[in-house]
């Protein structure tokens, strides 16, 4: 897979990753505004995305570690 695919798969999990958070912390009334104390939700939405390229990075730095070895 490219590494531009790739790119856009994980904004495309980040898209829906927030766009989900988002949608839960509106079904259970949460206010997300920074003042208002719900410190979970604003830490998802901050953490969630980042994870979806954390684990992009480990994969591509694991395959590009896998060629070299060969």
């Amino acid at each position: 897979m490219k590494n531009q695919t790739k790119l856009m798969l994980a904004n495309l999990f980040a898209l829906v990753s927030v766009s989900l958070i988002l949608a839960v912390a509106s079904m259970f009334n949460l206010d997300l505004s920074w003042g208002s104390g719900a410190l979970l939700p604003q830490l998802m939405l901050v953490l969630v995305p980042q994870a979806g390229f954390v684990y992009l990075l480990w994969k591509a730095s694991k395959a590009s570690g896998q060629e070299a070895l060969a």
